[in-house]
């Protein structure tokens, strides 16, 4: 029986050093541990954890005059900085009752056609937690709304393309449900 409880504390203790270890060491895993590959862990658990990570969100904002607005923006939820130039696509429907900012291009997606509202880079390094405005539209009051999605990707010649990309490279498409309560 001694020799039972004695083998028991000696795993629970081997337990304990490897969640110390994994915990200390940014993730490190048991094989990695025992294959002394200490140091291709620890940058995988750097690289994982500085990356930014590009949004985009919605709301509507009501003016003072009665006009209301449909805002999209990005926002970097990650921990890094995300590099200059990153192109933003939020495709609304072509029937959703806005007033479509001018020189929009049209684009087709899986038999439905949308505009593109954002088609300009943005020019600057993007830091974490911050909020950038890239299309403004202004709602049709005067017809029904009835609730619609939107589309939307970002792409990055150095950070990739958010939300993720196919195999064959054209981006995922992020969806947004919208449904317009008037006030």
């Amino acid at each position: 029986m001694a020799d039972y409880l004695s083998r028991v504390k000696v795993v629970a203790a081997l337990l304990f050093l490897f969640t110390a270890i994994a915990a200390v060491g940014g993730g490190i895993t048991i094989y990695e541990f025992f294959w002394m590959k200490l140091p291709e862990a620890k940058k995988r658990a750097a690289m994982e954890a500085k990356r930014p990570v590009l949004l985009i969100s919605h709301y509507f904002v009501h003016d003072t005059s009665g006009v209301d607005y449909l805002r999209f923006d990005v926002t970097n939820e990650g921990n890094s900085d995300a590099a200059a130039g990153f192109q933003p696509h939020a495709l609304v429907p072509v029937d959703v009752p806005i007033e479509a900012p001018t020189g929009v291009k049209n684009v087709e997606v899986t038999g439905t056609m949308y505009f593109d509202v954002t088609d300009k880079p943005y020019p600057y390094a993007f830091h974490p937690s911050a909020l950038y405005q890239i299309a403004l539209l202004k709602l049709k009051k005067e017809e029904a709304m009835k609730p619609f999605h939107v589309l939307w990707y970002i792409t990055s010649k150095t950070d990739g393309t958010f939300p993720g990309s196919q195999k064959d490279g054209t981006p995922q498409y992020g969806r947004i449900e919208i449904e317009y309560l008037p006030r």
